[in-house]
């Protein structure tokens, strides 16, 4: 696949950390846009806005019959997401393959009309995720079983740790603050899933809710008198600290005050439980958690009831995903893509 734009940039953009970060501005891309026939059927309509929120387009970006997924900037991981939308609002079993091969809006209509009927008629019920009955214990991931295996075989304590650090000016509220955090990790379970043998398998044990605030680890440090050697020492203490994957959750938390009106934020999570398309979802449920800081950077809200949870769980837990029960429901029961989510979770 061809780059669709190429942006040049005078230096690499990094985080506080150091570490290579993206461009501070999206590449505009509505130069790609055909403008040709407007969409007309139903069909054209809903792809046009599924392409739209998919890859993040202006709501008044006016999309065309022959616009093109990929020249408007998606790619393999966008197209999977599409796909799925388009199965959960038109009822289809449209495959990864087909996005690829009729990625233009009228082509891709005219595959899902001239589909439909005979899809519905003849294909196998689908199976949906919340269909599966879990077993308990839950075995773990393949993916869960390939980090667990490269932990056991020891190496660097940071190589699959992924560190989130920012900074705030204004007064916290560090007692909102933990709470806020506490409410986060309850409601996603990931961050409170452990990775336990039984019986000579490797198993998820979710901890229960009502322990996560016993088992979170929450820094509050007063650095205000530190240097700032000191301070990055300690980050990078709290950054080398090695996972106990069978008794830590994979998250740990530290708040450092290193002025009247500055604060130093660091979320330490395992990859097990966060990677590249979860943790855009951990940062925006963080944002809608009242402000409780003044001046710039707010970044949280305190919950409205700091002893129970502030958001509503997934409907679809993520061990559901990970089962190897949906693996093999996805083998046997059609060669297209019949294994649905009946919702997006985080």
């Amino acid at each position: 696949m061809w780059s669709t734009v190429f942006i040049p940039i005078t230096d690499i953009p990094t985080t506080p950390t150091a570490n290579s970060t993206t461009a501070p501005s999206p590449p505009d891309l509505t130069t790609t846009l055909t403008g040709g026939r407007e969409l007309d059927t139903d069909t054209e309509k809903t792809l046009g806005r599924l392409f739209r929120e998919v890859l993040g387009l202006a709501d008044d970006t006016t999309l065309t019959a022959g616009d093109h997924f990929f020249r408007l900037g998606g790619h393999s991981l966008t197209a999977t997401r599409v796909a799925a939308r388009i199965n959960t609002e038109l009822g289809t079993s449209l495959t990864l393959r087909e996005v690829f091969t009729t990625p233009t809006i009228t082509d891709l209509a005219t595959l899902i009309d001239t589909t439909l009927d005979i899809d519905d008629a003849t294909a196998p019920s689908r199976v949906r995720i919340t269909d599966i009955a879990l077993t308990d214990p839950i075995p773990a991931s393949y993916g869960q079983q390939a980090l667990w295996v490269i932990d056991q075989l020891g190496g660097p304590a940071t190589q699959y740790v992924v560190p989130t650090i920012w900074s705030l000016t204004g007064n916290l509220d560090t007692t909102a603050f933990t709470a806020a955090i506490s409410d986060l990790v309850t409601r996603h379970q990931p961050l409170r899933t452990l990775l336990v043998e039984h019986d000579g398998t490797l198993t998820q044990h979710i901890v229960e809710p009502a322990h996560v605030a016993e088992r979170l680890s929450i820094q509050v440090v007063d650095m205000r008198h530190s240097t700032p050697a000191h301070i990055d020492t300690a980050l990078d203490t709290l950054i080398g600290t090695r996972f106990d994957l069978a008794a830590d959750l994979p998250l740990r938390v530290a708040v450092y005050r290193t002025a009247d009106d500055r604060w130093t934020i660091a979320l330490i999570a395992h990859h097990h439980a966060i990677d590249e398309w979860s943790t855009p979802a951990l940062i925006a449920d963080r944002r809608r958690l009242p402000p409780r800081t003044t001046g710039r950077n707010h970044h949280y809200r305190s919950p409205s009831t700091p002893s129970t949870p502030s958001t509503t769980p997934p409907s679809i837990p993520p061990p559901d995903f990970g089962h190897p029960a949906t693996t093999a429901a996805t083998l046997t029961n059609s060669t297209r893509s019949d294994v649905h989510p009946s919702t997006t979770s985080p």
